[in-house]
């Protein structure tokens, strides 16, 4: 009876971890010349790069974001999940380009 519930723990435990989403909670304050952004939607892309200085691309995502006194929130991961390979024990940077703009 012990191998059985040690068993089907471990199977149990297998099933929860394949279906924990990978996303990660972002918020931030959008400014036009220096000032708070007026109250508007915006059309925000996200992008990982393995490197600071605009290495690779590893993974993009774009989200339409409507703000408050410019703070917006997003679930980076939501509509394009991170690929599997993206290992998160690693450092990564964050490129943000709203409406088109530079990063």
């Amino acid at each position: 009876m012990r191998k059985v519930l040690v068993i089907g723990f471990i199977l149990f435990s297998l099933v929860c971890y394949a279906q924990i989403p990978r996303l990660i909670s972002y918020q931030g304050k959008l400014l036009l010349n220096g000032q708070t952004a007026p109250d508007s939607t915006y059309t925000v892309t996200f992008s990982l790069y393995d490197d600071p200085d605009m290495g690779t691309i590893l993974w993009t995502e774009t989200h339409t974001v409507t703000t408050k006194n410019g703070i917006f929130s997003v679930l980076l991961g939501e509509t394009t999940p991170f690929p599997p390979t993206l290992d998160f024990s690693e450092s990564y940077w964050l490129g943000i380009t709203v409406a088109g703009s530079p990063e």
